[in-house]
């Protein structure tokens, strides 16, 4: 199973960055609360697994940086990292 979701991490985190770049606007998003975007558009529309959140948590939002955005691409990354922290082995 670890083999699958290292394989699968490339796809999950271009399911995150898409979500970022489509979703930092309120008013242009399907909800306006941040949590609720994330929970339903983000996790529940790609069928994320607790695995599929732990990866996505190593995101490197720096990588969206160059976007006129990234203030609040970067809130909403950051909201969803406080919504879904990793767990302390």
């Amino acid at each position: 199973m670890a083999a699958i979701q290292t394989h699968m991490r490339p796809v999950i985190h271009e399911c995150l960055r898409r979500f970022l770049l489509e979703s930092h606007n309120p008013e242009e998003r399907e909800y306006y609360d941040d949590v609720d975007q994330i929970r339903e558009v983000l996790i529940h529309a790609n069928y994320f697994s607790q695995k599929d959140i732990e990866d996505c948590l190593s995101f490197d939002i720096n990588t969206l940086a160059d976007e006129a955005e990234f203030p609040a691409i970067k809130v909403l990354f950051y909201t969803f990292v406080a919504l879904y922290p990793a767990e302390e082995a």
